[in-house]
């Protein structure tokens, strides 16, 4: 799944391809967020005195660039520890790969062009050159 942030800074969903988008829509896209997976908080009940099941974290804590889907269903990009607790957000998508528009150089030879294919010759049949 990816978040498209077009040219207004408003950040959309998008189920597909990047290579699928329509020229129109591509135009306007600036920025892709690649995620394939999200945080959801959910309240559990633990014994008194007992610590989180998780290892206590030693260091910084992991902040890294996520989506967050607040409870009124506005997206917005931070940096953000998905493991730490926020009242308002409802998911917390954690960012796998960030694209940017580019132009790339295309390398393109004279005299041919990237539609035309080689005629292709039939293959023989083994068992019909036999006969």
């Amino acid at each position: 799944m990816y978040f498209l942030k077009d040219r207004q800074g408003v950040l959309s969903p998008f189920e597909g391809k990047l290579a699928d988008l329509a020229p129109d829509q591509a135009a306007e896209i600036e920025e892709a967020f690649e995620v394939s997976s999200y945080y959801v908080q959910e309240l559990t009940w633990v014994p008194a005195g007992k610590e989180r099941k998780s290892k206590p974290q030693t260091g910084a804590p992991k902040i890294r660039p996520c989506i967050v889907e607040l409870t009124s269903g506005a997206l917005s990009l931070e940096d953000l520890d998905p493991g730490e607790l926020r009242e308002d957000a409802a998911k917390i998508y954690p960012i796998d790969k960030h694209y940017l528009r580019r132009f790339v150089p295309v390398k393109v030879a004279l005299g041919k062009s990237g539609a035309e294919k080689k005629a292709m010759t039939p293959r023989k049949n083994p068992s019909q050159s036999s006969k």
